[in-house]
């Protein structure tokens, strides 16, 4: 026994050593069902109008088919087709034949343009017979107030941080369009597995993302011990960005517009230079996209790698050779915010303005290193000091085992900057006034009615007041901002809007049937919007037969509905045939419905305001037949009674062999022959007459007391039987 238990043992340890094995050797392959991969949605120069769609597919001859989010079928979507690079790390340098990049695919990318402002779409790519997931992004554009969110350094292998943090944040920031990453997205960028550990992960969707490499996107071969790359060549396979940076960082370096934000993203990976070709060459074409930018955004956000105000010990190279570099170019910018890692740990400065303290909101820079989105932290070290001459905020996010990210909540007047950990607690938080006008946007096109029919507020628990309201993406969706909802006077949600197309939100402790869904538009109008609550759903509406009516399954449904004074409107088969009215009333349809199948429609309103449809798609009333042929009865009543139960409330009206009390519902008597009964469906006028032929079961059987003796005889032969089982076992 103990040898066996020894065995376990040893095969359980190999298994795990065999498991490590392949993790840390970074031994990913393709395998056979996997076509189409590594899908990312990346921003264009203008994200109002096109994103750029980016795959690898393992066959030549995919294309993109997009269309409107509400198009859920694809039925009016359009096809794009991309560049196709046939492509692998074979026959480079500094690459491990064990990286699944060795591996031949096509890397495609192509642009969505023409697209509309502020507007969800999906997509979903298509190789012969094979499809992927369908995946969803919203543009830029008609506001001033949204959120977006920042990470850095997800890079560990073994992380296990990064797709809760991001899947935390979607729901903190109410589904952002856009994330921002500050490098390092990987440890070892010739291992596809740390990509596709990410990339290919479900939270890993439906949003722009926008990269800035880290020095660890120019790792190569692990085995030689990681030599550097002159350029993040998988990086760049996976991210195909605006192509309007340096000319020495095409791809690395980048700008665009998201609403008013003008997003810059930096190179800087070797931080051991101070001046050169590609260090000038960045700085050069930063100064030239501030001064063609300028006037055509409110606020200035930078993401690089490096922060050049983080720890002078982990990378002193950071404060010696760049911060003398940028932060003149930074000050002379006024940037709003530069977002940054690299050294795993969390620092934000002051407001600083030319390497000082500024006192002057108008005027300076904050520079947040989040330190990590990922697993890998570390200790703050002895040149980070909160309340330094630089920092105002330092977080060991080591000793207090945080991964964290940042939610930027956006409007004409600030952005406000709150930082969360992987609790969804917010550990800090700070606001950067806005510098610069904000842009005029009108909301003349808003729709009131038609983003009403967009609105459903349903009852989750109607006994415990707990509600869901979900607002689908439309024409007039686009000009909302904020939304809060009133129960009665007391304000149960306040969210900004940003229109990705389905927006939900679970509101509990609601009381009555008193709500208003106030409305602030992207030009900061209001409307006001008196909400009815749906409480029930299809199941819970019934039909019966007698008489043919409609009716609820829970009364708490339809006490809700009789005393908050709701009203309907029914149509069967698409034809109104009842209208405003009130369910203190019984619903009773015409005989006329009897006849066939038909599907029917309540439509709800409270008071002038439409809260919901319910439908039963069949009555199925063609299960309820008349007989068409003669039938034969039998002379007992049982069987009269299963023929009854057969064609569903059939009775029998008048027979010359059957004689019926309808008013009793009793067989009063049956007797043998041919002749017509007459019969009704119950609760209608309509009948039919049937030839009928009753026959007597027992008039070809001998004599009663023959039968009953022979009976009599089996049954004592049975019982002699069982007795005899019986003693021969206890014996």
């Amino acid at each position: 026994m103990r040898r066996i238990k020894k065995l376990f043992i040893l095969l359980f340890v190999c298994a795990l050593m065999l498991t490590l094995f392949a993790l840390n050797n970074n031994a990913y392959a393709l395998t056979s069902d996997e076509f189409i991969y590594h899908i990312v949605t990346t921003p264009t120069e203008d994200c109002s109008k096109g994103v750029m769609v980016n795959y690898h597919c393992k066959d030549s001859g995919s294309y993109v088919l997009y269309t409107l989010k509400s198009d859920s079928e694809f039925k009016n979507a359009k096809k794009a087709i991309p560049t196709e690079e046939l492509w692998s790390t074979e026959g480079m340098t500094n690459v491990s034949e064990k990286s699944g990049f060795y591996t031949k695919r096509y890397v495609c990318n192509v642009e969505l343009s023409g697209l509309d402002e502020r507007t969800s779409y999906i997509y979903k790519i298509v190789d012969g017979e094979h499809e992927s997931k369908v995946n969803s992004f919203t543009t830029a554009g008609l506001t001033n107030t949204w959120n977006f969110a920042s990470f850095a350094d997800y890079q560990y292998r073994m992380n296990t941080m990064t797709a809760k943090l991001i899947t935390n944040m979607k729901k903190i920031a109410n589904n952002p369009a856009l994330m921002v990453f500050s490098g390092d997205f990987v440890d070892v960028a010739d291992n596809e597995y740390e990509f596709t550990h990410i990339l290919d992960d479900e939270s890993f969707s439906n949003f722009i993302f926008a990269a800035s490499p880290g020095d660890h996107e120019y790792w190569g071969d692990e085995e030689k011990n990681h030599p550097q790359w002159d350029f993040p060549y998988t990086y760049c396979k996976l991210f195909h960005n605006p192509q309007n940076g340096a000319s020495s960082s095409l791809n690395t370096s980048y700008y665009f517009i998201f609403n008013n934000v003008l997003f810059i993203s930096l190179d800087c990976h070797n931080s051991d230079v101070s001046s050169g070709s590609r260090f000038t060459d960045e700085v050069k074409w930063f100064k030239q996209v501030m001064s063609a930018m300028e006037g055509k955004y409110q606020y200035s956000v930078v993401y690089m790698h490096k922060s050049i105000y983080s720890s002078a010990e982990n990378d002193s190279s950071v404060a010696k050779n760049m911060r003398p570099q940028w932060y003149p170019v930074f000050s002379d910018a006024n940037i709003d915010l530069v977002l940054s890692g690299h050294d795993h740990m969390y620092s934000r400065t002051y407001r600083l303005y030319n390497n000082k303290k500024s006192l002057d909101a108008t005027k300076g820079t904050y520079y947040l290193d989040l330190g990590s989105s990922g697993d890998k932290t570390r200790n703050p070290d002895s040149t980070l000091v909160e309340g330094g001459t630089f920092h105002e905020k330092v977080i060991d996010l080591k000793k207090l085992g945080y991964s964290v990210a940042t939610n930027v909540e956006v409007s004409d007047t600030e952005m406000h900057v709150s930082i969360y950990n992987q609790y969804e607690k917010k550990v800090d938080e700070f606001t950067i006034k806005a510098k610069r006008p904000a842009s005029t946007i009108s909301a003349s096109d808003f729709d009131k009615e038609e983003f009403k029919k967009s609105i459903e507020f349903t009852s989750k628990n109607l006994v415990n007041g707990i509600a869901e309201l979900k607002i689908s993406a439309s024409n007039s969706s686009k000009y909302v901002q904020n939304v809060k909802l009133y129960n009665g006077e007391n304000l149960v949600l306040d969210k900004n809007f940003n229109n990705s197309g389905e927006e939900e939100y679970l509101i509990r402790d609601l009381v009555g049937d008193d709500f208003k869904l106030h409305v602030t538009l992207i030009d900061n109008t209001e409307e006001d919007i008196v909400l009815g609550l749906n409480v029930c759903n299809d199941s819970d509406i019934r039909y019966e037969y007698n008489p043919f009516k409609i009716s609820f399954r829970n009364d708490n449904v339809l006490n809700f509905l009789k005393e908050n004074n709701y009203k309907f409107n029914l149509f069967v088969d698409e034809e109104q045939v009842l209208s405003n009215k009130s369910f203190n009333e019984d619903i009773i349809l015409d005989n006329k419905y009897y006849e066939k199948d038909h599907n029917i429609r309540l439509d709800v309103y409270k008071e002038s305001t439409y809260v919901g449809s319910y439908k039963i798609e069949s009555t199925k009333m063609s299960d309820i037949k008349l007989p068409e042929e003669a039938i034969t009865l039998s002379l007992n009543q049982l069987t009269l009674l299963e023929i009854k139960h057969k064609y569903r409330s059939l009775i029998i009206c008048e027979s010359d062999l059957i004689e019926y009390d309808s008013t009793n519902e009793v067989i009063k008597g049956i007797k043998a022959g041919e002749g017509v009964a007459t019969f009704r469906i119950e609760g209608t006028d309509i009948t039919a007459s049937i030839n009928i032929t009753v026959v007597d079961p027992n008039a070809n059987k001998t004599s009663g007391g023959c039968n009953s003796k022979a009976s009599f005889v089996s049954l004592m032969n049975y019982l002699a039987l069982a007795f005899f089982i019986f003693f021969k076992r206890k014996h």
